[in-house]
């Protein structure tokens, strides 16, 4: 079964609030989560689980971080470049992969 366009830019984008939401939540200090450590341990794994997607998925990801440096490569993004993960973190995205003409419409 196929899912229309919409629905699938929906739920993805559902997905990625509430991966968001969940890591702002598993970066809360222990005093703000109280000693819940069941709770936190069942919020981590969610974080797994979504990072674990992130990685498998069937289309390219990536991140870069405010600085512009590679932040997050998955396996797809690294078979279609043809940079492993390890590679490709912390290179400046911009300089590595932009042209040179379009380099200042980028930043």
């Amino acid at each position: 079964h196929h899912l229309h366009p919409e629905s699938h830019q929906r739920s993805t984008r559902s997905r990625l609030e509430a991966m968001a939401s969940v890591s702002m939540m598993v970066g809360r200090s222990s005093t703000e989560q109280g000693d819940d450590k069941e709770g936190l341990e069942y919020w981590k794994g969610l974080v797994d689980d979504y990072a674990r997607l992130i990685q498998k998925a069937n289309s390219p990801i990536f991140g870069i971080d405010t600085e512009g440096q590679v932040s997050e490569w998955n396996e797809k993004i690294a078979e279609v470049m043809g940079y492993t993960k390890e590679e490709a973190m912390g290179i400046d995205f911009v300089t590595a992969y932009i042209g040179p003409g379009n380099r200042s419409k980028v930043k």
